[in-house]
């Protein structure tokens, strides 16, 4: 909802005590293309972004985050649908190794929501 200085996206399963990023972007490419050769599947469609974001997260013990997301008061926002997606570096050190990545990098699945009034 507009206005709403408490809107954040919460994540879950990520490899515990680590580092993140929560992108927000508006275009999609649902089949999770490997653009980079990386090993983890990417959802912003690159060619056809006009407005992508990135936030700095960080998981607990628990494998959760949050990542606060307020949204300003701007009416031509009403109705935009956006897409989320958590990038996470795995720490071998705490025995997490589920990635194929060679570069030990995880992401969570897209997420999609849309601004309310």
């Amino acid at each position: 909802q507009m206005n709403s200085s408490n809107f954040g996206i919460i994540t879950t399963n990520a490899p515990k005590y680590s580092y993140g990023h929560l992108l927000i972007f508006d275009a999609v490419d649902t089949s999770g293309p490997d653009p980079y050769g990386v090993g983890i599947v990417f959802y912003p469609d690159i060619p056809n972004l006009t407005e992508a974001y990135r936030l700095d997260i960080f998981s607990d013990a628990s494998g959760s985050a949050f990542g606060s997301l307020p949204l300003p008061n701007i009416p031509s926002l009403v109705d935009t649908i956006y897409f989320a997606q958590s990038l996470w570096l795995e720490s071998h050190l705490l025995g997490e190794a589920c990635s194929e990545s060679p570069v030990s990098l995880v992401t969570s699945k897209e997420l999609s929501f849309t601004i309310a009034p």
